[in-house]
């Protein structure tokens, strides 16, 4: 095997997932009343409309919640707290490495009140300040790319440096 196989082979192993990687991001916010007060204890349910799956939180004594660690997908997520109405937001997206912030303001409870709102995935995101970009397989195959070299496709992307320069 010549050395530029030898350093080929090297890199692909590099860069395959394992078996056992998983795609995944987080999901925060905080709970608040009509009045802008936090809710502490309220319950948080994020379900991902792909499996079903339901992921369950409270909010901590300054109405804050984390799920870390949500495998990428749509999620439906509800709010509630006693004596407040549910409030259910549909539509909330995760991405590889990114954190999606979506507060929630409850309003006080009448008989059966129940608030919903659809797709609200925050447009900007707050919560770091990376820049990132998602490419997927159909921004792949549109662009054109000089011999589908898929690090020319890595150099158009926010914030990627082109120096070949090793420090």
């Amino acid at each position: 095997m010549n050395k530029i196989g030898l350093h080929l082979g090297i890199a692909l192993l590099l860069l395959a997932p394992s078996g056992s990687a998983q795609a995944l991001g987080s999901l925060v916010g905080t709970v608040r009343d009509g009045s802008g007060a936090v809710i502490p204890g309220a319950a948080v349910a994020a379900t991902q409309q792909e499996t079903g799956t339901t992921y369950d939180k409270q909010t901590n004594s300054a109405g804050e919640y984390v799920f870390d660690h949500l495998p990428v997908g749509t999620y439906t997520v509800v709010y509630s707290a006693p004596q407040f109405g549910e409030l259910r937001f549909q539509g909330i997206q995760t991405h590889v490495a990114s954190v999606v912030r979506q507060d929630a303001t409850l309003q006080p409870a009448s008989l059966g009140t129940s608030i919903q709102v659809q797709s609200s995935t925050p447009l900007v995101k707050t919560e770091t300040a990376e820049i990132g970009q998602l490419v997927d397989s159909r921004q792949i195959e549109d662009l054109p790319l000089n011999g589908r070299d898929v690090f020319s496709l890595l150099r158009l992307t926010a914030g990627a440096e082109t120096s070949s320069a090793i420090l």
